[in-house]
């Protein structure tokens, strides 16, 4: 159990993953992780996951095979992310966590969200390793 805590014996790592499309609720969760994270000397992982090829791979509403290729051919992950981290950053700097601080990360991925999730916590080998995760409930 002590291998998680840092020398003062608190946590070293925070997960704080959002939905950048509830910006109210984000910016809360980020401002409480960043509290949370700045009183243990802990860093601060904030995590974004599209799940826009997940959603749209014939699961996703409305979408029949044609279009989803047409979709999918016009929006690259790459394309995603970098529009999502953006608005991530905004969002954490009216939160007010400083984007550029070494021991804040702003991470945004494309996939399915509980296992990425559940993999940038480590419970499944990832590399986050984080060791509180931190979700406030969405409007």
């Amino acid at each position: 159990m002590m291998e998680h805590l840092n020398p003062k014996g608190t946590l070293r790592r925070v997960l704080c993953p959002i939905d950048i499309n509830h910006p109210e609720s984000a910016r809360t969760q980020l401002a409480i992780s960043w509290s949370l994270a700045q009183r243990v000397g802990a860093e601060l992982d904030c995590l974004f996951v599209n799940p826009f090829y997940d959603m749209h791979a014939g699961f996703g509403p409305f979408l029949d095979g044609a279009v989803y290729a047409d979709v999918v051919q016009s929006v690259t992950p790459g394309d995603l992310i970098r529009e999502d981290k953006k608005k991530m950053k905004a969002l954490m700097e009216e939160a007010g966590v400083p984007v550029s601080n070494p021991l804040v990360s702003a991470e945004c991925q494309v996939g399915p969200v509980f296992q990425t999730v559940k993999d940038w916590m480590g419970a499944a080998g990832g590399t986050g390793a984080s060791r509180l995760i931190v979700i406030t409930k969405h409007e």
